[in-house]
């Protein structure tokens, strides 16, 4: 790729809203995992501690520490439902400030370095400060470290004339094999706006 290529778009707020949601998906599953880990782990303590209460002695620590453990993941998940709450507040906030605003976005990409401009900033990105590209159900994400809550999301429909743009992506950063969402996240909602 000789030249930069440059992709222009408008806010939309159907887009971003299904970039984030998709954002979300990556950046939970992470987290996902720990509350399996409790409750094998408790699980397996309490059964272990009902065993030993079968045999004759009602009372045993083993099936207080198996409940303990059993506890971590309402917590957790608890936790985590708040989270993500507070990320969509972030997002409900951003569109509804935006969305009647006639928004020009505009990336830059060359050898040298990523350009991001829009009504309220300009910045600029250079290949070394980004580590990882990651590929996702139609998307293609550019971050600086393995965290997709804070990575630059791109449609690769936005990409479908100019693949030497992806072989530059490809080219430049180390691919990141995405985490395999777990389990559909409880209480989906509904899209914010029809």
């Amino acid at each position: 790729m000789d030249k930069s290529f440059t992709l222009k778009d408008k806010f939309n707020k159907n887009t971003f809203l299904a970039i984030y949601k998709t954002k979300w998906h990556l950046h939970s599953a992470a987290y996902i995992k720990p509350i399996y880990t409790y409750l094998f782990y408790g699980s397996i303590l309490t059964a272990f501690g009902i065993r030993i209460a079968l045999d004759g002695k009602l009372y045993n620590a083993v099936i207080f520490m198996g409940v303990l453990i059993l506890m971590f993941p309402i917590v957790y998940l608890i936790i985590l439902l708040l989270y993500k709450r507070q990320y969509f507040n972030h997002v409900k906030e951003f569109i509804m400030k935006n969305e009647n605003n006639d928004i020009d976005i505009i990336w830059e990409f060359t050898k040298e370095e990523i350009l991001y401009t829009d009504h309220e900033k300009s910045m600029k990105y250079t290949w070394p400060s980004l580590k990882y590209y990651s590929i996702y159900k139609g998307y293609i994400f550019i971050m600086a470290g393995k965290n997709f809550s804070a990575s630059f999301p791109f449609s690769l429909d936005e990409f479908d004339d100019h693949s030497e743009v992806i072989e530059l992506i490809k080219t430049k950063l180390i691919y990141l094999k995405p985490p395999r969402p777990i389990i559909k996240f409880p209480f989906e909602r509904k899209p914010l706006h029809k």
